[in-house]
């Protein structure tokens, strides 16, 4: 009999992902001139492919709905063919667009590789105002949210390369934010974040990667309770080579 638990893990089991929204004003980002048509794994477009279409970018286009309105949908590309003018992506989180909306390049996408830990912190926000006696009336504003994921024994050139266009910022200032999700098949969970520490790289004449590294991310904005808590717990989290948690 299997003791590996079955039970859905409602903050998921994926991989790390970050994304790096840029601004319209920015000079990486586009819009298309033309009518696009989509497919749940492809764009079609009626103009050629500008060279800001690149493979690691965010698409993004609005599906429309009936009797409210449209929702925001977005892809990562992962292949491009000018001469068909044919953008593939991953899939379309939010739902396939409507045919002829136009869309907008605007950020970058980085996939993390699994990470041997992902340390998420949830630090309630409370006011606290000392009264008569050592009694105490509180006012509790949800967490602060703080996340560490950590590559402490290994990771490859290539996926540090991949972050390269996720951890620029132009150096008179920007606006733009970072989406970190910890979990990608549960891509709801997201949170809105910066840069909390320095990002350490540690080279090895022995080996062809980094040890040491780390990201660490804290949220601009108080979630209201941590999404472990909604569903069964982590369950088995990162699947049967990982052991499984609490």
């Amino acid at each position: 009999m299997s003791i590996i638990p079955t039970r859905t893990v409602h903050s998921g089991v994926g991989l790390p992902r970050i994304i790096r929204e840029i601004p319209s004003t920015d000079s990486d980002w586009f819009f298309t001139t033309g009518t696009p048509t989509y497919t749940a794994t492809t764009c079609v477009d009626t103009v050629a492919l500008d060279a800001k279409v690149r493979v690691g970018r965010r698409i993004r286009a609005v599906k429309n709905n009936t009797g409210f309105a449209g929702t925001i949908s977005y892809g990562k590309i992962t292949a491009i063919d000018a001469g068909t003018r044919t953008i593939t992506v991953d899939s379309w989180i939010g739902g396939t667009p409507t045919a002829t909306n136009k869309y907008a390049i605007d950020g970058y996408i980085a996939d993390l590789p699994r990470a041997e830990k992902i340390v998420e912190t949830f630090t309630p926000d409370a006011l606290v105002h000392n009264l008569w006696r050592s009694k105490k009336s509180t006012k509790l504003y949800g967490y602060n949210y703080a996340v560490d994921v950590l590559y402490e024994n290994w990771i490859s050139p290539d996926d540090l390369y991949n972050l390269r266009e996720c951890f620029r910022f132009q150096l008179e200032g920007s606006n733009d934010n970072i989406i970190f999700i910890p979990h990608v098949d549960k891509w709801g969970i997201n949170y809105n974040v910066y840069l909390a520490n320095p990002l350490i790289f540690s080279l090895t004449p022995d080996m062809k990667g980094h040890k040491g590294f780390k990201i660490s991310f804290i949220a601009k904005q108080n979630v209201c309770r941590p999404p472990q808590l909604n569903y069964g717990g982590y369950g088995y989290a990162y699947g049967d080579d990982y052991g499984y948690q609490l």
